[in-house]
């Protein structure tokens, strides 16, 4: 029934202009009872069937059992018991019915009376499928879409009815209702409902023959009216009706002998009405008379025997015949059924024609049968009213059972071949009198009994289409007009949203048969609304059942619509994949699902940067700018420049970028203000609760996003579910009022200054000219065993022992001197010192120590004399601190930085280097160690010293003070063991460095090989000849060369790796000198990398597969670069047409070799560190980028004091023309990971508690 919750709105239906939209003025028509509200979502765009396979269950409580609402509609104004509270904005309920229940029963009276004329065919129906659907209990209180299919094949009963003037059987009462005697009415109608069979073709020998092979049935239509109700109420052609499953308390008194438990009821239907609020009882019973009634009745051989009995006491008397003995049926049905017309004092009827009765009935069958008990004397009978039928005249109540039963007998006699009644009848008064009413099978009466002033229904308008399922479903006439056709479907939709698809199928098909109606079809086109037909084949095109559809998330739809556009197999084209899942999104009412069938993404996001004019390696600040700018100047262009920003958005991950859209697209916005979900469920979708912070919400976040070790998969890593968790974060930031999470949910970035800093790494001021060394102390405090190993540092005696070893190790091929040995010692006390305040500091940034630049740029073999002098001891684990005496950095370092001039882009020389300037750093803070520790010494050198030395520094590459550190470290470290070329292993040399193995084969001795192993730290790569990938790059380092020596002649040298280290290094060379210019230059040529890294092809243990493999490749590239050389060529001649041609096999050679080792994952890395230079060859700014692993992938810029969190595209920006490239990478070998750690932060009192 109807629902105050579900607008009668158009939803997102688009309407055209008023003055010029035709179906405007069709809606106008009724809009006093249709509210179209274009602004308020309409449940007209859902469609779910309730399937018409599916058996109709308890069909006495129909209504109550049809609330299965469509999980995707969400409803603002259910109430909490599921009815529908009265609205004016909604459909217009009935008087004291105002609380119908939901997918309610509607019909018009139109449909009500044709379900009268074929309900009985259902129920006499034999058929399988009619059985098992439940149908042969009734359609009355049954929805259309239940039975309409079936009505066309089955025939029409007839309704007989009585001419309105006759003396001799009433079939219409009235009489006052019992709440309202003057206003309220109550009207009683009387029917019979029979099949007549084709007498020409049947012999029947007598009445009994003819009685038994035709069924009558009953139909009884109760009416109540409000008179005065109706005076209030707009009358319409046609009247629309509501099935209620019972009376309320008030109409229950004026319909007490309804009584739904009656065996001879067949169907029944309680109707309200929402135009008019009459109240509508239609009931149908099976005959009063059953087949032994009927063979007593007219039991020939009884009646004879009565007569023969009475025949002798009048002459006159004549043997009844068949007929005669109905006429006197009726006779005695008639005194009952008018007994209110006897004096109120009298108990008694007095039967005349005493012999008749006698002669031709049982007495005691009709005292069995009808509770009719006859008293006699000599000559009469009585039959007791009171007594016997306890009936209270007063209450004028007839008795239906003798309405019936006389109604039946009159038209059995009126139906019957005429032969049979009159030839066989000698009563000729009685025929006389039946003669003189006529019956009729007109269906005026209909709308006469309902008061409905237009009448149109005649038989002659149940036409052609009147049996059509679709006109059925829709509960209409091919008479009706547009605006009732239109009313009848929106009122179905609000009521049935679950049908929703059989509807509007149907609408569309009421329209392609009415094509006079061009309004109606302008309202078919206009709705977003599928067909039960469009969407059964779009199931069809998924390759999905109804079930799967309905339990299928939004993700996993998308997800199946990707991969079957990918699939060049598939059966369906682009075209028609794509509008099915449109009908789909509409059909489960998903607000993100019809968000991307809009705004599709590009299937290549390069498509994306082609259309926003941007090169793909674009960090997001630049892609925002072109969007901007774009959105503005090409307005007529804005779906495809927001289709492109979600692309790239969606690609990347790039919050900045779904903000930047959020800001700026309209259907971005409403999709996110049409997702529901509670603060709590936010929580649980990304695994937290309440009492985690911010950025324990924001790494949990993370997670989830990047799909970093996520074992649950509410969520993806698609595009639904990229929107949903974005979604999801808005939540818990609205609730939390966080400037962090709002922040981030802005940038995509955390940013530091709305954390406490113990929660962010350390950065480390710049203190001059130290170009890359901060990025070099970031990297290694990051890697986490190196780091604890320094920190926990434990210095070596000098005993007797250790002074042999000494002698015995090698570190880096030779051995260490005493010198050596004790500055590296030194070294490795001042790593220890600023890893230690690193971790403890309470601030946000620390300063390392000019010893400490000193030390790590100078080369090892420089002798530096040392100022003697122990410092005063402490533990070990104290650490240094720059504060002293309260101030915020050591004075001697403030004045030491006093001299430098540096900024963030170029690094500056001391201002002096007089011997005056000597700097024995008297006056720095204590440095403390351990009583069992070597002294701290402490170098003497001058300023100019020290900026010779950092000059000095600032021109070497990376590696070589890597290779200056790393040895420090080594030398200062007790060998885990010594190699057998004494080389000295360490914890060094497990972390970062490789062996590989050189091969020398010569072609004229092939069995001979003769090998040659190497440890390496880095592997050196080079751009000069413009290598597409760090593959590419790598290849040219690990290829194959043939040349002449002198030895063995021609020789083929082979370079594979034998050991793989942890850490694996690569340096990429980049500054080259310009013979002719005379000058050093700087390569900006991009060199593409990755998240992860596999050497497989590189290994020297290679199997048969691999080696194929490499041999393909091979000539792969060499075809490639024949290919590149033509398509020069055709580029000198403008053979667009060739270089088109030529460009896609280039492009599909590029595929396969990139391809080609895709299977082959053994030796695996993950890169997690990025030194990047921004300049030219003479000078620069460094920086680095570090992945933290730990915090779900999270990368941080590393600009000395400056530490922030960027976005992966930061790291993989490989845009032409970039003066910030990548001059050195680092990956970790996959498993060791975690061995990554640059956040790591504790509180110094705490720790040495716990220690």
């Amino acid at each position: 029934m109807p629902s105050g919750n579900k607008q009668l709105g158009n939803g997102n239906r688009t309407d055209a202009s008023k003055d010029k939209d035709a179906l405007y003025q069709l809606r106008k028509v009724f809009k006093n009872t249709l509210i179209i509200n274009p602004n308020k979502q309409s449940h007209s765009h859902q469609h779910h069937e309730r399937s018409q396979n599916q058996k109709v269950s308890n069909n006495n409580n129909n209504s109550k059992q049809r609330n299965n609402i469509n999980p995707n509609i969400t409803t603002s104004n259910k109430s909490k018991d599921n009815k529908v509270e009265n609205d004016n904005n909604n459909i217009e309920l009935p008087y004291k019915y105002d609380q119908l229940i939901e997918n309610a029963v509607f019909k018009t009276s139109d449909r009500i009376i044709d379900d009268i004329l074929i309900d009985l065919s259902f129920i006499n129906s034999s058929a399988d499928e009619i059985k098992e659907l439940g149908l042969n209990k009734g359609i009355l209180r049954l929805p259309t879409t239940d039975y309409s299919k079936f009505r066309s094949s089955f025939s029409e009963y007839k309704i007989i009815n009585l001419s309105n003037k006759n003396n001799l059987i009433n079939y219409r009462f009235e009489y006052e209702s019992k709440t309202n005697h003057q206003d309220n009415k109550i009207l009683e109608f009387f029917s019979i409902l029979h099949k007549p069979k084709d007498a020409s073709n049947l012999d029947y020998e007598s009445m009994a023959k003819f009685w038994s092979q035709n069924e009558f049935y009953h139909l009884k239509v109760s009416i109540k009216t409000r008179n005065q109700l109706e005076l209030s109420k707009k009358h319409t052609p046609i009247q629309h009706f509501y099935v209620i499953d019972e009376f309320n308390e008030e109409d229950k008194l004026d319909f007490i002998n309804f009584n739904p438990d009656n065996p001879n009821l067949l169907d029944y239907a309680i109707f309200i009405s929402s135009n008019t609020n009459k109240v509508v009882l239609v009931e149908i019973f099976k005959s009063e008379f059953n087949l032994n009634d009927k063979l007593i009745i007219l039991d020939d051989l009884q009646v004879l025997n009565n007569y023969e009995k009475y025949k002798n006491s009048n002459h006159k008397l004549k043997l009844p015949t068949q007929t005669d003995v109905l006429l006197v049926l009726m006779y005695c049905f008639n005194k009952q059924q008018n007994f209110d017309n006897i004096h109120s004092s009298e108990d008694e009827i007095k039967l005349k024609d005493s012999k008749a009765i006698k002669i031709s009935l049982n007495p005691s069958w009709l005292t069995e049968r009808f509770s009719l008990k006859f008293q006699e004397d000599e000559s009469l009978i009585f039959m007791n009213l009171r007594n016997n039928l306890n009936l209270i005249k007063k209450e004028k109540r007839r008795f239906d059972v003798f309405t019936r039963c006389l109604l039946e007998l009159f038209v059995l006699i009126k139906s019957a071949p005429q032969k049979l009644v009159k030839c066989n009848s000698k009563d000729t008064n009685i025929i006389k009198v039946v003669d003189t009413i006529s019956i009729n099978s007109s269906l005026s009466f209909w709308s006469q009994i309902l008061g409905e002033y237009k009448s149109i229904l005649s038989q002659n308008n149940f036409n052609q289409y009147s049996k059509h399922a679709e006109f059925i479903n829709l509960s209409i006439l091919p008479t009706y007009t547009e605006s009732e056709i239109v009313k009848n479907y929106e009122i179905l939709t609000i009521l049935n949203p679950d049908k929703i698809g059989v509807y509007f199928d149907s609408l569309k098909f009421v329209s392609q048969c009415l094509t006079q109606y061009e309004n109606l079809a302008d309202y078919v086109n206009k709705n977003e609304i599928i067909g039960n037909e469009e969407f059964n084949q779009s199931l069809k095109i998924f390759k999905m059942d109804k079930l799967e559809f309905t339990n299928c998330s939004d993700s996993v739809l998308w997800e199946k619509y990707l991969t079957y556009y990918e699939d060049k197999n598939f059966d369906y084209n682009h075209a028609i994949l794509r509008n099915s899942i449109k009908s789909l999104s509409i059909v489960k009412n998903s607000p993100i699902l019809k968000f991307l069938c809009k705004y599709e993404p590009y299937k290549n996001p390069d498509n994306a940067f082609v259309t926003l004019n941007i090169h793909e390696s674009v960090d997001s600040d630049t892609i925002i700018v072109s969007y901007t700018t774009k959105i503005n100047d090409m307005k007529d262009k804005k779906q495809h420049l927001d289709k492109a920003l979600l692309t790239i958005a969606i690609d990347r991950k790039d919050l900045s970028l779904f903000h930047t859209l959020y800001e700026n697209c309209k259907d971005f916005v409403n999709l996110y203000h049409s997702m529901n979900i509670e603060y709590k469920t936010a929580l649980q979708a990304i695994d937290s609760s309440e009492l985690n912070s911010d950025n324990e919400l924001i790494l949990s976040f993370k997670k989830r996003w990047y799909r970093i070790d996520v074992n649950n998969d509410t969520f993806g890593d698609d595009t639904v579910n990229l929107l949903t968790l974005r979604k999801v974060m808005m939540v818990i930031s609205s609730n939390r009022n966080s400037l962090l999470l709002n922040n981030y949910i802005e940038y995509g970035i955390v940013n530091p200054k709305f954390l406490p800093s113990k929660s962010w790494p350390v950065g480390l001021n710049n203190i001059g000219n130290t170009c890359y060394l901060n990025s070099l102390l970031q990297y290694y405090f990051a890697i986490s065993p190196l780091r604890e190993y320094l920190i926990n540092f434990n210095d070596i005696e000098l005993d007797g022992r250790e002074m042999k070893n000494l002698e015995k190790r090698r570190v880096g091929g030779r051995n260490l001197s005493i010198a050596e040995f004790h500055r590296s010692i030194q070294f490795v006390y001042q790593l220890r010192d600023l890893y230690g305040e690193m971790v403890h500091s309470s601030s946000r940034k620390v300063s390392p120590r000019l010893q400490l630049a000193y030390l790590a740029f100078a080369p090892s073999d420089t002798p530096i004399e040392f100022r003697d002098g122990i410092q005063n001891a402490i533990g070990k684990n104290d650490y240094y601190s720059d504060k002293t005496n309260g101030g915020s950095e050591s004075s001697s370092i403030k004045g030491l930085n006093s001299n430098l001039n540096s900024d963030s882009d170029a690094d500056s020389s001391l201002d002096s280097d007089s011997e005056s300037s000597l700097l024995t750093f008297d006056n720095l803070p204590i440095i403390k160690t351990s009583t069992t520790n070597l002294p701290t010494l402490i170098p003497k050198i001058s300023s100019s010293q020290l900026e010779t030395t950092l000059e000095m520094g600032s021109q070497q590459d990376v590696t070589e003070c890597i290779e200056n550190v790393l040895f420090q470290i080594e030398a200062a470290s007790n060998p885990i063991s010594i190699d057998e070329d004494n080389e000295q292993v360490d914890l060094v040399k497990q972390l970062f460095f490789g062996k590989t193995e050189q091969k020398i084969k010569p072609f004229n001795e092939v069995s001979k090989v003769h090998p040659k192993r190497e440890r390496f730290l880095s592997l050196l790569v080079s751009v000069s000849d413009k290598p597409r990938d760090i593959y590419d790059a790598l290849d040219t380092y690990f290829k194959d060369e043939v040349f002449d020596m002198e030895e063995y002649g021609k020789v083929k040298k082979s370079l594979t790796i034998s050991s793989f280290p942890t850490i694996l290094q690569v340096q990429i060379q980049r500054v080259y000198y310009d013979i002719e210019k005379g000058v050093p230059f700087k390569d900006l040529e991009p060199l593409r990398f990755s998240e992860s890294l596999y050497l497989d092809r590189y290994a020297n243990d290679i199997d048969e597969k691999l080696a194929e493999k490499k041999i393909e490749v091979a000539s792969l590239k060499k075809r490639l670069k024949g290919l590149i050389t033509i398509k020069k060529e055709l580029e000198k001649k403008n053979d667009n047409v060739e270089i088109r041609t030529i460009s896609k096999e280039i492009n599909d050679v590029e595929t396969k070799i990139d391809t080609a080792f895709s299977e082959f994952h053994k030796h695996g890395y993950s890169l997690f560190a990025v030194f990047i230079h921004r300049g030219q060859a003479t000078f620069g700014h460094y920086w680095i980028y570090i992945k933290d692993f730990k915090n779900h992938g999270t990368w941080r810029k590393y600009n000395d004091h400056e530490v922030t969190e960027i976005l992966p595209i930061e790291v993989f920006n490989f845009s032409e023309g970039n003066s910030s490239t990548p001059y050195f990478l680092v990956y970790i070998k996959n498993g060791s990971e975690f061995d990554v750690e640059p956040l790591k932060r504790e509180d110094m009192n705490k720790a040495q508690q716990m220690k």
